[in-house]
C-alpha cells in the first residue's frame, strides 16, 4: 500500500516552479488544469495528477510519461494497461490532496475539512 497527502493550501510555487510542475503533466492535464479560475483549483488538481502519476512510477518504474489515466463510468481514476493490478484513489479537499494505491484488492481514500462548533 502506498499512501500520500500534500498540503496544497501550503504550497506557493514561484513562476518557475509552477512551469516545472506543468511541465511533467501531459497536454491534456493541463489544458483542463489551466481553465480552472482560483489558484487553489488549480493546485489542488495539479498536485493530484501529479501525485498519481508518481504512486504508478513507485510501484513499476515507469516513465511517467508513458502513464496513461482514465476513468471508469462512475468517474473512479485507474491507469490504463495496469488496471488489473493496480488499484487508486484520490481525493481533495480543505488544503489537502491525498492518494492511497495498492496492488491486491481495492482501496478508497477520502479527505474533508471537519469545522467543530
Amino acid at each position: 500500500m502506498l499512501r500520500k497527502a500534500f498540503r496544497h493550501g501550503a504550497w506557493f510555487p514561484t513562476r518557475t516552479e509552477f512551469l516545472h510542475a506543468l511541465s511533467l503533466l501531459p497536454d491534456d492535464d493541463r489544458i483542463v488544469i489551466l481553465r480552472y479560475v482560483h489558484q487553489r483549483d488549480v493546485l489542488s488538481r495539479m498536485a493530484g495528477r501529479l501525485l498519481m502519476r508518481q504512486a504508478v512510477v513507485s510501484w513499476f518504474s515507469v516513465d511517467s510519461s508513458a502513464i496513461v489515466f482514465d476513468r471508469t463510468d462512475l468517474g473512479r481514476p485507474f491507469v490504463v494497461g495496469y488496471q488489473s493490478i493496480l488499484d487508486l484513489n484520490i481525493s481533495h479537499g480543505g488544503e489537502f490532496t491525498t492518494i492511497v494505491s495498492v496492488n491486491q484488492g481495492r482501496c478508497g481514500v477520502d479527505v474533508m475539512r471537519i469545522e467543530l462548533p
